[in-house]
């Protein structure tokens, strides 16, 4: 792999490591607001959910930072793909939240999926 594809992979799963735990608290404060919302019943139960999406960043990121040269893009696109069908979960519990809550997670979820693909190719 080359050196610019390794390096925005880094450069990715550092912004993912760096900005779970605000994102996550971030969830926990529309938690309380979303569950006594009563023309979205579903709603606390989604920001519970993105909340717990990402909590699994941190994992997710460390899991990029450790993957061996030789499986690092098969496991970066099994994440992604792991990360966009959570956020298929979420949208459906989220309803208008997620406009609120799941931009940089579907944002940093393609674009793993994304750099998996192109760095696979290129190097």
């Amino acid at each position: 792999m080359s050196e610019k594809w390794k390096t925005a992979l880094y450069v990715c799963a550092g912004v993912m490591l760096v900005s779970a735990v605000p994102l996550a608290l971030w969830c926990v404060s529309l938690i309380n607001q979303a569950s006594v919302n009563t023309d979205y019943p579903g709603a606390g139960i989604g920001c519970f959910l993105a909340l717990i999406g990402y909590a699994l960043w941190v994992p997710f990121a460390v899991i990029v930072f450790l993957c061996t040269k030789k499986d690092r893009f098969r496991v970066i696109r099994i994440l992604a793909i792991v990360q966009l069908v959570y956020f298929a979960v979420c949208t459906g519990f989220l309803l208008p939240y997620t406009v609120l809550t799941l931009p940089p997670y579907l944002v940093l979820s393609m674009f793993l999926l994304v750099l998996s693909r192109t760095g696979q190719s290129k190097g």
